[in-house]
């Protein structure tokens, strides 16, 4: 009877072990990819003149990605971070996504 108590407890560490994991992993993930973006975000807002028209695609860490379209529309400039970040193989390996938009008027 022992044992099986021992069995069902040490099933029972694994799997809240392997779930804390899970969440740790992507939490990281989606905390490196969010500081990129507000990297990027910032500098539109503290100098939208310097924003200059273009796409580009960074990497961040391991498994993120942003995608970045600068546009300049007269006075307006503005960066559009597209961010994505990938969860742990071992918990679905799924995408995530957040858009995030700003830009400020150059005179």
């Amino acid at each position: 009877m022992s044992m099986v108590l021992l069995a069902g407890a040490g099933a029972l560490m694994l799997l809240v072990t392997a779930n804390t994991a899970h969440l740790v992993d992507e939490s990281r993930q989606r905390d490196l990819v969010l500081q990129a973006t507000a990297a990027q975000l910032s500098r539109a807002a503290a100098t939208p003149c310097l924003v200059t028209g273009g796409i580009t695609r960074q990497p961040v860490g391991p498994r993120g990605l942003l995608h970045i379209v600068r546009t300049r529309a007269n006075a307006l400039h503005t960066i559009e971070v597209e961010a994505w970040w990938q969860r742990s193989v071992f918990a679905g390996n799924g995408w995530r996504r957040r858009i995030t938009t700003a830009g400020g008027w150059c005179q």
